[in-house]
């Protein structure tokens, strides 16, 4: 009896070892075996269901989709299942997720609108809007437009020099004179490369040109307060409102945490549900004079993916199909993703997972969306 009983107490604390030491890998897998579930604010768009399903497919557990159109009703979903400490509950409309990159949108439409007011050229150099620099290792910086920053074409190259912005320590925003001994990877203008360097500056300039802090800017431009979810990340904590996230081999929360959020604010530090963000998205784009659709120059190559990427958005059309304007976001736990289209159609998709190789994961659902849009525009010449 007494070995019994040992045995057991084992057999419990060996389960309960693995269990502690596997426990992201095994909620996802738990989460990804639970019953289909949806709650969906119309149900007018069989559609969504669908694509609903192929995300899940795809490996997201769970999340939010948001559509807006001019022609058909809007409509709210959340699906599948999140909950914390291993107890399941499914994702609701009122779960908050990180922006991720998507909180660039924020950063170009404030851009956007203050040169539409003429408050700030598009072509003008940013360095004399950050400050003093005579001690310059590399002039180049001193041609960096906001339209360089804009568009990702800075001389900023995260593959060459890495990425300053997801250190523990970010130099950008606390300490711009490191700009001085800074070397720029290419010359600006010369060709596009992805930087969230870049935007932490473009966040910055504008800050400094509107005498404004920059929280403050986005919520006074683009009438963030109206928008109850949306609000800043704040540092080394999950806010009770978030959903819980779910990690691939390599990410774990303490990962997603490291990050300082508030030197992110330009680039990758707010969070809200997905309608929310739909909606902020679709009304700054109809309220916003300078096209978002420019700053593609040199002419580009459309049907190529994740290559194009103009203001706001990356533009895309297979072949010649219908075009879609996107972008997307990753972290730890999480993917985002936005996109419109010519016609002023709006979709956001906020889920609670991302692959650690998170590119072809993002690039696959950026797919489906852009099908599901595709599917929209033919049952609209259909009617």
């Amino acid at each position: 009896m007494i070995r019994a009983t040992a045995l057991i107490i084992l057999l419990v604390v060996f389960i309960g070892f693995v269990y502690v030491r596997h426990q992201t890998k095994i909620q996802y897998h738990i989460a990804r075996s639970l019953p289909f579930t949806h709650s969906c604010t119309s149900t007018t768009n069989s559609k969504i269901l669908d694509l609903i399903k192929s995300l899940q497919d795809l490996g997201i557990p769970g999340g939010q989709i948001s559509f807006i159109s001019k022609t058909t009703p809007s409509i709210d979903c959340a699906f599948g299942w999140g909950g914390s400490k291993g107890l399941f509950s499914p994702v609701s409309l009122a779960d908050h997720f990180r922006y991720a990159s998507l909180t660039k949108i924020f950063t170009s439409l404030t851009a956007l609108r203050l040169v539409s007011e003429g408050k700030m050229p598009l072509d003008g150099l940013v360095l004399p809007r950050l400050g003093d620099y005579d001690k310059l290792q590399d002039s180049r910086l001193l041609t960096i437009t906001f339209k360089h920053l804009l568009t990702h074409r800075a001389g900023f190259d995260r593959i060459r020099s890495g990425d300053p912005m997801l250190q523990v320590a970010p130099w950008c925003p606390y300490d711009l004179k490191t700009l001085n001994k800074l070397k720029l990877d290419y010359t600006p203008g010369q060709h596009y490369s992805y930087s969230n360097l870049g935007y932490c500056l473009l966040g910055e300039a504008l800050a400094k040109s509107a005498d404004t802090p920059l929280e403050t800017l986005f919520i006074n431009t683009l009438d963030v307060a109206q928008y109850s979810s949306i609000q800043e990340v704040t540092n080394s904590t999950i806010s009770s409102k978030e959903v819980h996230y779910m990690f691939d081999h390599s990410d774990s929360e303490k990962t997603l945490l490291s990050f300082d959020y508030h030197a992110m604010l330009a680039s990758g530090g707010w969070a809200g549900t997905a309608s929310d963000l739909a909606l902020l998205i679709s009304r700054n784009l109809n309220d916003t004079k300078l096209s978002v659709f420019e700053g593609l120059e040199p002419v580009c190559d459309f049907s190529l993916w994740r290559t194009c990427h103009g203001y706001v958005f990356y533009k895309y059309q297979k072949n010649t199909q219908h075009v879609m304007y996107w972008r997307d976001g990753s972290l730890p736990g999480l993917t985002a993703f936005a996109a419109t289209t010519p016609d002023g159609e709006v979709i956001v998709l906020l889920a609670n997972y991302r692959e650690y190789k998170w590119l072809k994961f993002n690039d696959a659902i950026g797919q489906l969306l852009y099908q599901y849009l595709g599917d929209k525009v033919s049952s609209n010449e259909g009617t």
